[in-house]
């Protein structure tokens, strides 16, 4: 998992970043509602100069798929 990421996502639902992986859900964390879902988003494509659709950011479920997206978008290496 992409460390930049998970930094942006503690950040954004003031967590411990050491309590996030890839496999992370909303359901995992009390400060992950839906409030917290989109300041995270807007964390992650301010940073990575992305705007997500409304359907993708709606269908992040975990921390995970939103890695996949900006891997596809070109915003991180698979190394």
């Amino acid at each position: 998992m992409d460390g930049t990421l998970i930094n942006l996502v503690a950040e954004a639902l003031d967590l411990n970043a050491s309590a996030l992986t890839a496999e992370s859900v909303a359901d995992d964390f009390v400060e992950w509602d839906s409030l917290g879902h989109w300041n995270m988003i807007a964390a992650v494509e301010d940073h990575y100069g992305v705007e997500f659709t409304m359907d993708e950011a709606e269908a992040f479920e975990k921390l995970g798929d939103i890695e996949s997206a900006l891997r596809a978008y070109g915003k991180l290496s698979d190394g």
